[in-house]
Order: structure tokens, then C-alpha cells, then sequence
């Protein structure tokens, strides 16, 4: 009779994935259903992960707030008695939102400090780290004998970044990392979904070298864009094909791909043919694109209302202090494309119709600008479902003047006097 591997892996979905080990059973980031990200990301391939299962779970990691990591629907499919046992790991943060939403579901939750190592139980010790502003984290698992690296969708943006990280986690067996883009890359047509595309597969290739590890599992990329407004960028994103060919050509690695409900033992070799083969069929698949029900003016106006009102109570933002915010935070023009018309969107002033003036260089339909007058994290949501088109001006400049809506979300007040007076410094230094 055979004996259980001392680690193995149950694919879920996505980033998701059940790592057992030393009677531990740890889920990362389940996302099992439905659409995220205000209708922009569809799941690319069925779950087959059920409720059920959460019985075989004993404690879940949130790499970040995101829905296709952090999912609130998924959450309530969890039964209640499995919500009473099981831990949730997750970053500490200063405003303790997931951590509060997960306690108040019936989750014990364990909030790691950055880059201490964390023992869940006898050999099986896990080490998280934000990265950035805290929007993700990564998490190094020890357990078996193995080291195995889950970077989920983290970005690192430079080498020294890169090589920053190794130091912190060391050479590792496993690597989980992200394949293709999930956010916005470019206008349709654009040059820059191509740039993309080979910067993604050239950051695999530098974290491997940097940490070498003996298989690479891509991930957090099976997923695709499924509203009308966005479905131009499938046609540009990385297939699962390609990303593990420039894994097997590039690095040392060995790539695997597993497909949802596969298990895998890391001590073994591994046949990806058949989850390469079964995405494929998926990747052909056109189920219908979302569609999203138009926004009046009026009730964009009302929106934009409220929305002022809940930024000038957080951020303190006193009319005396408006003609230094009108240079922080200016009016942007947006064409609405679904009404047809041009309106001003401000922090200060909420949303109007524009009369004349500069030509918008940003396009979205009313209910992706709706969504974001009515969630402080709606800018966010807009960056990754990419529900608009824009120059690169024109999108700058928007989510520049919506940074106060992502502030507010993350608990983090825009202090004016401050921000004037560190102004002033850096004139006089400047002198």
C-alpha cells in the first residue's frame, strides 16, 4: 500500500491552490465563482472545488484585498461550522479591513508580521511580506523538506526588486507566480500590450534566476476578460502554452501547469500535457460577453455628490486649502461612450456635464464611473478590469485625481497643511 507524499498540491483555480503538509491543509486565495472586478474578469476554466471540501481545509491565505484573490462570495459558501475552525492567515495592516470582514464570517485570523517567520504547526512555518504599498504580499511556505515561494500576482518592478526579495526568501524549490497581465496594458491595438507580454515573461525568467528554484507553476492568470469593454485585451494575453515553452526554453526550471482539480506530488515528475490541452479548449470557448445597464447623468450627478461629501469628511479638505487642491487633484473630462457625452469628474466638485473645453483622453461607460463614485476602491477596480480606453496622458491624469477615493479606502488621510509645507521645503532646498 502506497503512503501519502510528505507535501503534495490540490489546483483549485486561479492563484488557488490546498498545499498539505504536516497535517496542515493551507488554501491560498480561493476564487471558485462568479465574475469580479465590477463584471471585467470571467474564471477562464470550471471549478470543481466544492463547499464541501472546505472540511478538508485548515487554514486559508489572502495574498491581498482583490476579489479574484480575496472573494466575499466565496467566503459565504463556506459552511459556518468550517468557518469556526478554520484560521486565516493574513499581511497586518493598519486599517484591518480583511482581517475585521473575515473575523465577523466566524474565521480566527492570524495577522503575520512582515518578513517573521510564522509557525502553523510542527513543520509547517510560513513567512509573509507586503510588497509595496501593502496591495500584495507574497508568502514563503517551509515544510517536507521543501521551500516553495507563492508570488501570486506581485509585481516587482526593477532588478533591485528582484534581488531584494531573494535575499529575504533565499533559493527555493517552487515558485507560483503570474503569467500574463491582468490590469491595463494598453489601448486597443497598442504597442504596449506586446511590451507587456514580454516584460511578464522576462520578470519569470529574473526571479528564477535569482532564487532557483527546481519548478515554476504559473498562475494567477486564468482568467479572462469578459465584459464588451475589455474583451479586446484577450486577444494579447499570454497563453498557458506560451508562458510554460519560455519557462522550459529560459530557465533552469521545470515548468508545471495544472488544471483545476489536479494533484501534484513536487517530489515527482509531472505530464502537463493534458491541463496544456484542456486550457486550450478553454481559451476557444466564447461564452457571451457581459453587458452593463446605462447610468443617467442625474444619478451620476447625485453620485458624485456623495462621493465629495465622503472624501472632504475623511481628508479634512477645507475650502481654504482649495486652490492647492485644484493643483493636486484637477479636473479630468470623461466620455461617457454608452450616453454620448462629455462630463467633468472632480474630487472637489463631483460630476458634470462638460460644456466645451479640453477633449476628454479617457472613454469608459457611466456604470464603470457609477462604480467607482460609489466604492473608494472603484479606481482601483477601473485600473484592473480595464473598462476604459485612454492615452497614457489621459490615464494618468484620471486615476491621479481618484487617488483620494483609493486613499480613503486604505485608511490613509491626504493631509493638506502637510503636504503644502513639504512643498515649501523642497522649494527653499531647492534655492
Amino acid at each position: 500500500m502506497g503512503t501519502s507524499p510528505a507535501v503534495s498540491f490540490e489546483w483549485v483555480n486561479h492563484a488557488s491552490f490546498v498545499l498539505r503538509g504536516a497535517g496542515v491543509s493551507l488554501l491560498a486565495d480561493p476564487w471558485l465563482v462568479g465574475s469580479v472586478f465590477n463584471d471585467g474578469y470571467d474564471l477562464l476554466s470550471p471549478t470543481v472545488f466544492t463547499a464541501a471540501e472546505f472540511a478538508r481545509v485548515t487554514h486559508i491565505w489572502y495574498s491581498h484585498e482583490h476579489p479574484d484573490h480575496f472573494s466575499p462570495p466565496t467566503i459565504r459558501m463556506i459552511p459556518e461550522a468550517d468557518r469556526r475552525r478554520i484560521v486565516v492567515l493574513f499581511q497586518r495592516t493598519a486599517d484591518r479591513k480583511v482581517a475585521k470582514y473575515c473575523e465577523g464570517a466566524g474565521f480566527k485570523v492570524v495577522e503575520l508580521e512582515s518578513k517573521r517567520p510564522y509557525e502553523v504547526a510542527p513543520g509547517f512555518a510560513v513567512t509573509c511580506a507586503p510588497h509595496g504599498n501593502g496591495d500584495d504580499s507574497w508568502m514563503l511556505i517551509e515544510t517536507g523538506g521543501m521551500r516553495i515561494l507563492n508570488l501570486n500576482d506581485v509585481w516587482l518592478r526593477s532588478a533591485e526588486e528582484v534581488q531584494g526579495m531573494a535575499r529575504d526568501v533565499g533559493k527555493v524549490d517552487v515558485i507560483f507566480e503570474q503569467f500574463s497581465y491582468a490590469n491595463w496594458s494598453g489601448k486597443p491595438g497598442d504597442a504596449a500590450l506586446t511590451a507587456w507580454d514580454r516584460g511578464t515573461l522576462e520578470k519569470i525568467k529574473e526571479v528564477a534566476d535569482a532564487v532557483r528554484p527546481r519548478v515554476i507553476v504559473p498562475c494567477a492568470s486564468f482568467m479572462r476578460f469578459s465584459h464588451k469593454e475589455n474583451a479586446y485585451l484577450n486577444a494579447g494575453a499570454i497563453r498557458i502554452r506560451t508562458a510554460f515553452d519560455y519557462i522550459a526554453k529560459n530557465t533552469e526550471a521545470t515548468p508545471v501547469v495544472l488544471y483545476p482539480g489536479d494533484r501534484w506530488d513536487p517530489t515527482q515528475p509531472h505530464d502537463s500535457t493534458s491541463a496544456l490541452q484542456r486550457y486550450e479548449r478553454d481559451e476557444t470557448a466564447q461564452p457571451p460577453l457581459r453587458t452593463s445597464a446605462v447610468v443617467p447623468v442625474a444619478d451620476l450627478e447625485r453620485l458624485g455628490q456623495a462621493y465629495v461629501a465622503r472624501m472632504k469628511a475623511f481628508h479634512g479638505l477645507h475650502s481654504v486649502w482649495r486652490p492647492l487642491l485644484k493643483r493636486y487633484f484637477p479636473s479630468v473630462p470623461v466620455y461617457l461612450t454608452d450616453l454620448n457625452v462629455d462630463v467633468i469628474f472632480s474630487p472637489l466638485d463631483g460630476v458634470s456635464v462638460a460644456s466645451g473645453g479640453k477633449e476628454p483622453e479617457i472613454r469608459m461607460g457611466s456604470d464603470s464611473l457609477a462604480f467607482l463614485l460609489k466604492n473608494d476602491w472603484g479606481a482601483s477596480t477601473l485600473q484592473s478590469n480595464v473598462r476604459f480606453t485612454a492615452t497614457e496622458a489621459g490615464r494618468i491624469a484620471f486615476f491621479q485625481t481618484a487617488r483620494l477615493g483609493l486613499w480613503r479606502n486604505n485608511g490613509r488621510p491626504f493631509r493638506v497643511g502637510r503636504t503644502f509645507a513639504a512643498g515649501v521645503l523642497r522649494r527653499l532646498k531647492r534655492a
